[in-house]
């Protein structure tokens, strides 16, 4: 027994090296300067996503895989091929595209069986591999394959010998880029790196070619100074998360300008937001004074300058400051039954119900502080208030007594947010709750997840909700 546990711990610590070195040897081909690379975690991914692999066959989450049956896809069927087909799947995947016209984009993938792989691209592509260079070489239909020392590279564009040797020679390679290791190496699933500064760069270069309207995004471009994005997709603990991680200088011109024009995040205004089983609500805050600072917007201001009515707008525009709320509503996701609002924080509330007034003489009855619209808009109940400094909007079908800030999760992610989002829809006996926090200009995330009957599916069968769903749709 002593001496089986030997062989199995041996075993062990050769596929760890095994994978290890082939990463490292992967990682030691993708150049410093790359403009985007992304890392694919094969086992953790599959892992994460409940995908078994039983006598050789690819076994998908059942509630998933019937889905896929009924609308006659066999992912299955492809996924045994593509399995069998002499790539490694126990170690990572890259991509990367290179700062540069050729190629455009390589992808690294390390071989189990090179004779395999070569049957396999083969059979599925036609491909026809031929000695060059000491390499297996192929090109067919502008995508070029190279296997070599344990490695396919799929390269778009360009010489695939020469671009392999190229990178098997690199002065730099990404382990000379701490921000690209940083962002590669979180453990997550499926993790990209993106030089942001350098694809803004080649960016405004294509826009600098333009005319028309591409002033304003080449006025918005100088002005982000985000280094580079690291995006996270993580399908751990059965749902789906995307996180999003800026290198920007905190105390740069950026980070000023977006202080000068939010406001400390808020979630006061869920109070307004109508509540049912199905709802959502998305929040950002604002500081108008800070908007009509800009530069970019100085111009337009000119422009307007000397009419009474505008100058009244922007001077009522100056004083929102804070949350600003949409949010909707419904019991069974019907239109007819649908509640919608809009509120906001203004420091001249009262000037601009007395504005909105004058603009539609006659067309509303004044009941409190409310303006109720005689007449129905586009089928809903139109209702302006004001309750302080808080503006309110309220589109109704149904008029909800209930209200959001009562919802935990909703006034978790609005509370702490620059901009925040939540939904949850209920279908059948399944409930989906999607949120957005978009927590400052360093850090953000979209999370996802499904529950049946109380329970949280996998992140495969969470998928079959939007069935549920679009088949709701279909009969409403």
């Amino acid at each position: 027994m002593k001496i089986l546990r030997l062989c199995l711990a041996a075993m062990v610590l050769l596929l760890i090296t095994s994978c290890s070195n082939v990463e490292n040897k992967m990682e030691s081909m993708i150049p410093d300067n790359a403009v985007v690379v992304a890392k694919v975690d094969v086992p953790t991914l599959m892992d994460n996503l409940k995908v078994e692999f039983k006598d050789g066959k690819m076994v998908l989450p059942e509630k998933f895989a019937q889905m896929l049956e009924k609308n006659g896809m066999n992912l299955t069927k492809d996924s045994d091929k593509l399995m069998d087909s002499g790539i490694d799947f126990t170690s990572s995947l890259y991509f990367f595209m290179p700062d540069d016209k050729e190629p455009s984009m390589v992808a690294l993938l390390p071989v189990s069986d090179p004779e395999k792989l070569k049957k396999f691209l083969s059979e599925e592509e036609n491909a026809t591999f031929e000695a060059k260079s000491g390499m297996e070489v192929a090109s067919k239909a502008g995508i070029g394959y190279v296997i070599n020392d344990g490695i396919m590279f799929v390269i778009q564009r360009g010489d695939p010998a020469a671009t392999v040797s190229s990178l098997a020679s690199l002065a730099k390679n990404m382990g000379d880029n701490k921000s690209m290791v940083r962002a590669l190496d979180s453990g997550d699933d499926i993790n990209v790196y993106i030089n942001t500064k350098r694809l803004k760069e080649l960016a405004g270069s294509e826009l600098a070619g333009r005319s028309g309207n591409s002033d304003m995004a080449r006025m918005l471009f100088d002005l982000m100074d985000i280094k580079s994005t690291a995006l996270h997709l993580s399908l751990a603990d059965g749902q789906w998360r995307i996180g999003v991680d800026n290198d920007v200088d905190e105390n740069g011109d950026y980070a000023k300008l977006i202080q000068s024009v939010t406001t400390k995040p808020s979630a006061e205004l869920l109070a307004y937001m109508p509540k049912a089983g199905n709802m959502g609500v998305l929040n950002f805050n604002i500081n108008g004074e800070g908007i009509l600072n800009l530069d970019m917007v100085k111009p337009l201001l000119a422009e307007v300058a000397g009419n009474p009515e505008m100058s009244q707008m922007i001077d009522i525009f100056k004083s929102v400051k804070g949350p600003v709320t949409l949010g909707v509503a419904s019991s069974s996701l019907n239109p007819e039954e649908m509640d919608g609002a809009l509120a906001f924080k203004c420091g001249k509330s009262r000037e601009l119900v007395a504005l909105v007034k004058q603009m539609f003489p006659g067309m509303y009855t004044q009941n409190g502080d409310e303006c109720v619209l005689n007449e129905k808009m586009q089928g809903f109940d139109a209702t302006l208030g004001i309750k302080g400094d808080v503006v309110y909007i309220k589109m109704t079908h149904n008029n909800y007594s209930d209200n959001m800030a009562s919802v935990s999760d909703a006034k978790d992610v609005i509370g702490r947010a620059m901009c925040g989002g939540f939904l949850t829809l209920s279908v059948d006996n399944m409930q989906m709750q999607l949120t957005y926090d978009g927590r400052n200009i360093k850090q953000g995330s979209l999370t996802m997840w499904v529950k049946e009957n109380g329970k949280k599916l996998s992140p495969l069968d969470a998928l079959t909700f939007f069935e549920h769903f679009e088949n709701l749709q279909r009969k409403l």
